[in-house]
């Protein structure tokens, strides 16, 4: 039996989520379910799944090793690419839309940003 890589282990993380955000994505998560057919699919999963499609889109060479492993043309990765670049041009205004929503609700900065 082979050694499981250390970086294979699941650790367990804790986050937090508004309660909307949180009704949402158990919305979504319930929609999913109906679309793949598993009923497997939890907050954790699908939290895990969102972390991957991140880390891809933050990394080229991911998005191409990826690309190959399904067989893409090479056009089909250049749109694949563009449009990680542009998910990550989103997430990074959302990822500071949280942290100025956060500060706000722990009290630290007073803002008139809407929550994210």
């Amino acid at each position: 039996m082979a050694a499981v890589d250390k970086l294979d282990n699941i650790e367990t993380v804790t986050t937090r989520l508004r309660e909307y955000d949180l009704v949402l994505l158990d919305q979504a998560i319930a929609r999913w379910k109906m679309e793949i057919g598993s009923r497997k699919i939890d907050v954790g999963i699908a939290l895990n799944a969102a972390v991957l499609m991140i880390l891809r889109a933050d990394n080229e060479e991911l998005v191409r090793e990826y690309a190959a492993s399904k067989g893409y043309a090479e056009d089909k990765v250049a749109q694949m690419i563009k449009a990680h670049k542009f998910f990550m041009d989103e997430f990074f205004d959302v990822l500071e839309e949280v942290v100025e929503t956060r500060k706000r609700l722990d009290g630290r900065i007073k803002s008139n940003k809407k929550i994210a």
